[in-house]
């Protein structure tokens, strides 16, 4: 059931439309991120190295967003970043799909290839609501909204990952995650609205600007720490009973709790800002 508050939004012309796609586009990110996670269990034996692995396909996908967002921000078409971004990041995960490789460095070497290059959809799909949701009430209630639904990838993409490896092998499902990542961005690149996103004069970069986020960098940080541990240890747990596979299975119930409690949360009106 979707709250009233959220189904006046999606009957906005090409709101719909501009949510779905984008959630496709950002299927990639969780599949692959799971996905290099059991390669690594697979080519090395050491949950060590696939602790490793985790670590560079987040902190190399958030770096490299810094730079392929503030493309954007410079006025780059944002269709030709994301089909760019999309291309280089997919080409990374199928050569380490195909690479017989069992070398932990050389594995992290190709995996943040990969990640470096991962297309910047959450950030351009954010840009894009104040250009398609003028209305700064609409607008505070898609990116509610946006921030919940976006666990359904983090449902979908490690199931088809633990799938796609119990069924094939660790190297099946990172290549899917490529090939997801690739059909994703396409029918996002495609999305109403984004010759809108960002463009035209930007103010430049100054780091006096960025110190009083620091704190809420620093908490972000720390929570993507926390959910990385989780991920590497219920990988752990699932092999110490028997199938790595199986993680996929559980990550996926934990964001759909997760989602289930955003849904509930985010459609009503905080009471304390």
């Amino acid at each position: 059931m979707i709250p009233a508050a959220y189904r006046e939004l999606l009957r906005t012309p090409t709101v719909g439309r501009a949510l779905g796609t984008s959630l496709l586009a950002r299927l990639g990110l969780p599949t692959a991120g799971l996905a290099v996670v059991l390669l690594g269990v697979e080519r090395t034996g050491s949950y060590g190295t696939a602790g490793l692995l985790s670590a560079v396909w987040v902190a190399g996908s958030g770096l490299g967003g810094l730079v392929s967002s503030r493309l954007l921000d410079r006025g780059r078409r944002a269709w030709l970043v994301l089909l760019v971004t999309a291309a280089l990041s997919a080409s990374g995960l199928v050569v380490l799909a195909l690479s017989s490789t069992r070398s932990a460095p050389v594995l992290a070497a190709i995996t943040a290839a990969a990640a470096l290059t991962a297309p910047p959809v959450v950030p351009t799909a954010r840009a894009l609501w104040p250009a398609l949701l003028p209305d700064p009430a609409a607008r505070s209630g898609m990116y509610s909204l946006e921030a919940t639904v976006q666990e359904l990838t983090f449902v979908v993409g490690p199931s088809a990952a633990g799938a796609a490896a119990g069924l094939g092998s660790p190297s099946t499902a990172v290549a899917l995650a490529g090939v997801l990542t690739l059909i994703g961005v396409a029918l996002f690149a495609t999305t109403p609205g984004l010759d809108r996103v960002a463009g035209g004069e930007r103010a430049p970069f100054r780091l006096g600007a960025v110190l009083p986020l620091l704190p809420v960098f620093l908490a972000g940080g720390l929570l993507i720490c926390g959910l990385s541990f989780v991920e590497v240890g219920v990988i752990g747990a699932a092999g110490s009973a028997g199938s790595t596979a199986v993680a996929g299975f559980l990550l996926a119930v934990w964001s759909a709790g997760s989602m289930a409690g955003g849904l509930l949360g985010g459609a009503r009106p905080p009471r304390r800002g």
